[in-house]
C-alpha cells in the first residue's frame, strides 16, 4: 500500500509562529483535514466562477465529521478565520433552509 497520500499534513509554521498560537490542536487538525479535502473538490464541481476551489459543507456535517457539537465547530471555524487559514462565504437561504458555506482554504 502507498502511504504517501495517507497522511494529513500540518504546516510547521502553524506550531512555530506566535501568530497561530491561539489555535488548539483540534483547530490544526480540522484545518489539515479540510485542506486535504480540497483534492476531491474539483470532481464534485466545487469551483466558483473565478476558478477558485472551495469546500461545500454544512456546519452540522462538519461537526459530525469531527465528532463535536455544532457550537464547537462554529468556534473552530471562527478561530481558523481569525488567522486567515480559511474564508467562508454563506450561501443564500433556499426555502427557509440554510445551505452549506463555501469554505475557501488559504495557504500559509
Amino acid at each position: 500500500m502507498d502511504y504517501d497520500n495517507e497522511n494529513y499534513l500540518i504546516p510547521k509554521i502553524l506550531l512555530q509562529d506566535d501568530f497561530y498560537s491561539s489555535l488548539s490542536a483540534t483547530d490544526l487538525f480540522v484545518y489539515a483535514v479540510l485542506k486535504d479535502k480540497q483534492i476531491e473538490a474539483p470532481e464534485k464541481g466545487w469551483i466558483d466562477v473565478d476558478g477558485s476551489v472551495y469546500l461545500n459543507f454544512k456546519l452540522n456535517e462538519l461537526a459530525k465529521m469531527f465528532s463535536c457539537s455544532r457550537t464547537t465547530m462554529i468556534t473552530i471555524m471562527r478561530r481558523l478565520e481569525e488567522v486567515n487559514l480559511i474564508e467562508r462565504e454563506r450561501v443564500d437561504i433556499y426555502y427557509g433552509h440554510s445551505l452549506p458555506y463555501k469554505i475557501y482554504i488559504n495557504e500559509v
